[in-house]
């Protein structure tokens, strides 16, 4: 039982080392933007660098989509097959331990 109590773990660390990695990625990246939307309404801009700075913040949000959709696609087919191969061995072992108890003898 102990062995396949470790099989969903597998999945599981998978989407956490993941989900870990991307909220860091979102964390770093919505600070700069924030920082850089702080820095802007506290000084007299010209329209043209707020309109760069703007483009910027556009820049570096859309970047951060394109990596976190990439990561996504990426990381679900990994841990759906594992999730697969899990639930494929415990209902071959279980199979296997019900044929004993049904052979005669």
């Amino acid at each position: 039982m102990l062995f396949e109590h470790s099989l969903p773990r597998a999945p599981y660390e998978r989407l956490r080392h993941s989900f870990r990695a991307q909220q860091k990625l979102v964390d770093r990246e919505a600070g700069a933007v924030a920082a850089a939307a702080s820095d802007l309404a506290k000084r007299a801009y010209d329209p043209a660098d707020a309109l760069s700075t703007v483009d910027g913040m556009i820049a570096r949000i859309e970047a951060l989509k394109a990596k976190v959709s990439r990561v996504c696609r990426a990381t679900w087919p990994f841990v759906l097959t594992l999730c697969c191969v899990s639930l494929q061995h415990t209902m071959r072992r279980r199979r296997d331990r019900l044929s004993r108890f049904s052979e005669p003898g």
